[in-house]
């Protein structure tokens, strides 16, 4: 690979490398229907609201993304350091499917 081609290569990665990516998918009644991505920076967060009382959630990779229930139909995500994480939220009990 020539000089050019590297330095370009290097400033994509670095500007790709400055946020993290985390998949957010929500299962109450269909995961494919309620999934979705989204990229936060590392050290900020974002608010989720959902529907349905939240019962269990799941995140792939703590050390990247951690997520805090702030009640049973809001969580908030923050992002760790650089990376990709995936977070799968179940409906809990009290649900209606």
């Amino acid at each position: 690979m020539n000089t050019n081609k590297t330095a370009s290569w290097l400033q994509i990665q670095k500007l790709f490398g400055s946020l993290v990516c985390i998949s957010i998918i929500f299962i109450f009644t269909s995961a494919w229907a309620n999934a979705k991505s989204t990229y936060i920076k590392e050290g900020e967060a974002r608010t989720f609201k959902v529907t349905q009382d939240i019962g269990t959630v799941f995140i792939s990779n703590p050390e990247i993304a951690d997520y805090e229930l702030v009640d049973n139909r809001q969580l908030v995500v923050f992002a760790r350091k650089n990376g990709r994480s995936q977070l799968v939220v179940y409906g809990g009990e009290n649900a209606t499917h």
